[in-house]
């Protein structure tokens, strides 16, 4: 009779966690920026020296 008891107050803890309803982000939705693009390595300039030789 105990372990049903505690299985039951085990289900309505594990019920109750946990934030309900829609998922959203705190504060003003026209403050939230999104992250920058990854930057791209600069590429390499070519040098007319290296024809030489």
């Amino acid at each position: 009779m105990l372990r049903i008891i505690l299985a039951l107050a085990l289900c309505g803890v594990l019920a109750g966690c946990g934030q309900s309803g829609p998922l959203y982000l705190p504060g003003d939705p026209s403050e939230v920026m999104s992250a920058p693009p990854p930057e791209q390595p600069p590429e390499p300039e070519e040098d007319a020296d290296e024809s030489e030789g």
